[in-house]
């Protein structure tokens, strides 16, 4: 009898309903597609404002390295073109950072760890410095063959002088690691700059970690420290490891692009 009944309902009432639910439906349809335009709307709007952002941070990033780079140019005022900065070189305001450093501390010995443009820049600054030496270690030939050409450009082999020594394993407290094979510095003695820049993150974990353990005792007593990559967590791990194993050590870290720590003894003043 229901059925029946529903059917008659059917029948009587189909016409009716079809124009109903076609309505419903488009207005259903129209629904989904407003939400889906409003979270395609906003997903746009969050992902453009992302890009605003970045395209801020990276132009003011640009910005500054130009920046660096230009004062350089204008102190150094070098004898022919420099090579090429950023990607695997240091960063222009880590250079300008060094050129200040040697230009106001006036070292004798600087030892730099990995060579580059960074060592052309050290060098100029010794000459501008009247006097001083910067030795520079790097186990990679590529990267030996071009920075003695262009020391070799710039006409400063009085300044330079670069060491080719293997990666060789050495015991270090609880680790072992690969480092520079020390036989060929074995005779430096009060290193006031040191550079870390060198080895390559790829040799291992903490690649840089070794240079304090193994040169402090030929640290001269006021020297100073300078750390590249410092944005990078093993080189962050590394300078804060150094200094809870080296009494007496402060750090500071300098908002470059590429991030740089200065390590120096404590005053005793200040306690």
């Amino acid at each position: 009898m229901s059925v029946a009944i529903s059917l008659v309902g059917w029948s009587y009432w189909k016409e009716a309903l079809v124009p109903v639910l076609l309505s419903f439906g488009i207005v259903l349809l129209a629904a989904l597609h407003f939400e889906m335009f409003r979270r395609i709307n906003r997903s746009v709007v969050s992902l453009g404002r992302d890009l605003e952002g970045k395209v801020e941070d990276d132009g003011s990033i640009n910005f500054h390295q130009v920046e660096a780079l230009c004062n350089l140019l204008a102190v150094i005022k070098p004898s022919t073109v420099l090579p090429q900065t950023r990607l695997w070189s240091a960063w222009p305001d880590f250079l300008q950072t060094l050129f200040v450093l040697i230009t106001e501390r006036r070292p004798n010995l600087v030892l730099e760890l990995g060579s580059g443009v960074s060592t052309l820049i050290a060098a100029y600054a010794l000459k501008q410095n009247g006097g001083g030496r910067i030795i520079s270690l790097d186990h990679l030939d590529h990267c030996v063959e071009a920075s003695r050409r262009n020391i070799g450009q710039h006409g400063l082999h009085h300044y330079v002088g670069v060491v080719h020594p293997p990666l060789k394993p050495i015991r270090l407290r609880d680790r072992e690691a690969l480092w520079y094979d020390s036989a060929q510095i074995e005779s430096l003695r009060e290193i006031d700059l040191l550079i870390v820049d060198g080895p390559p993150a790829s040799v291992q974990s903490m690649a840089r970690y070794p240079a304090l353990p193994v040169l402090f005792e030929k640290l001269a007593a006021n020297a100073v420290i300078l750390v590249d990559d410092a944005r990078r967590p093993d080189e962050e791990r590394m300078v804060h490891q150094w200094l809870e194993e080296f009494e007496g050590l402060e750090a500071e870290f300098l908002k470059l692009g590429q991030g740089a720590y200065v390590l120096r003894r404590k005053d005793p003043e200040r306690g």
